[in-house]
């Protein structure tokens, strides 16, 4: 048994392969989804561009030029973004605040009216 800082104490004997075979699976598939996002993440703008290439060619009925229209900045991409987060959140109407609040009056069944239960029951007896 292993005392380490604080007092704690570790017992490295019963940690088995087990244990370790799982914690091993874990990390490594933790490990492969983060890979598998980083490359999907790294080809999107491969893929957009592509797209675009083709709604290009479709379009004008040739490839085209190198930067001509495929090659947007980052910044540029943030700008629209902005424009179109400012643009979609301005786009709710405005009601009035004022609130009134109409109280109705509801007639108590008899099995909820406590009074009635309590007369009938002095009553009776």
């Amino acid at each position: 048994m292993n005392t380490l800082l604080l007092g704690i104490s570790l017992d490295f004997g019963r940690i088995h392969n087990e244990h370790v075979m799982l914690a091993a699976i874990g990390v490594s598939v933790v490990f492969l989804a983060l890979l598998i996002l980083a490359i999907i993440y790294t080809n999107i703008p491969k893929i957009l561009n592509l797209r675009v290439r083709n709604l290009f060619k479709k379009e004008n009925g040739r490839k085209p030029e190198k930067g001509e229209i495929t090659d947007v900045s980052g910044e540029v991409n943030a700008a629209i973004g902005a424009a179109l987060h400012l643009y979609f959140n301005d786009m709710h109407d405005f009601e009035n605040t004022n609130l009134t609040i109409n109280r109705e009056v509801k007639r108590q069944s008899p099995w909820a009216d406590k009074q009635q239960v309590h007369y009938q029951y002095r009553v009776n007896n």
